[in-house]
């Protein structure tokens, strides 16, 4: 064999021996850096392509519901209120107001000292008056040392006749007097119905409830009215 012949075995000897090298791959890792922007931009279509569909609680979207826990029930004043707004009666005889009772008999607050007297004021129409009316009978009947008169206004979405359909429904005993144009109630400082106030027996407002009461707050306050006799 020649020398030409052995160089050129010699070389292919070694080209066949070297290792083959990995075909580069298209992907390269920079390319990664494509994918957030592209990612970026379709998110942004969605949402741009999404905004034509009502999903605000004012839209049509049947998937949103609004829980309706229903109407809060009516609050009221605290039940013991220090003094009326409007006027200053507390520690005071009452006003001087004239009522009349069914049979159109005149009186005054100050004709019930001697004993503690307790005064509702009430109408026909209010639900938290009804309520509390047998709770005011049924102390009535078993505290006779202690009056207790129902005042209402006849001229305030009530006529005298319903008033006394009302007593006659609700087994009522108490005197009723009719306080016309809510005279007496402007004057001792109603802040709304039910209320009722408290005075001892030398005609001194001393208590007030605003809101409907129970047997058990007119024990309370009465013990009060007695205990600072």
């Amino acid at each position: 064999m020649s020398k030409r012949q052995k160089y050129s075995r010699v070389r292919k000897d070694r080209r066949h021996s070297q290792p083959a090298q990995p075909e580069e791959s298209f992907f390269q890792p920079w390319m990664i850096l494509l994918v957030f922007p592209l990612v970026g931009a379709l998110g942004l279509v969605f949402v741009l392509a999404g905004g034509g569909n009502d999903s605000s609680p004012n839209g049509n979207d049947e998937s949103i519901r609004i829980e309706d826990n229903g109407t809060p029930e009516a609050q009221t004043l605290a039940p013991r209120t220090p003094e009326p707004t409007s006027t200053s009666v507390f520690g005071n005889p009452p006003p001087d107001v004239v009522l009349t009772d069914l049979e159109g008999n005149p009186f005054t607050l100050a004709d019930y000292a001697g004993k503690p007297l307790v005064v509702n004021f009430w109408a026909t129409w209010c639900p938290p008056c009804r309520a509390e009316m047998p709770e005011l009978q049924r102390y009535s009947e078993e505290n006779s040392d202690v009056t207790i008169l129902l005042v209402t206004d006849p001229t305030s979405g009530q006529s005298v006749e319903e008033i006394r359909q009302f007593i006659a429904e609700y087994g009522i005993t108490m005197r009723v007097g009719l306080d016309t144009n809510s005279q007496l109630q402007a004057a001792m400082g109603l802040q709304g119905l039910p209320s009722t106030y408290f005075l001892d027996d030398q005609s001194r407002v001393k208590g007030r409830r605003v809101g409907q009461v129970t047997y058990d707050d007119l024990v309370d306050e009465v013990s009060l009215l007695q205990a600072g006799s």
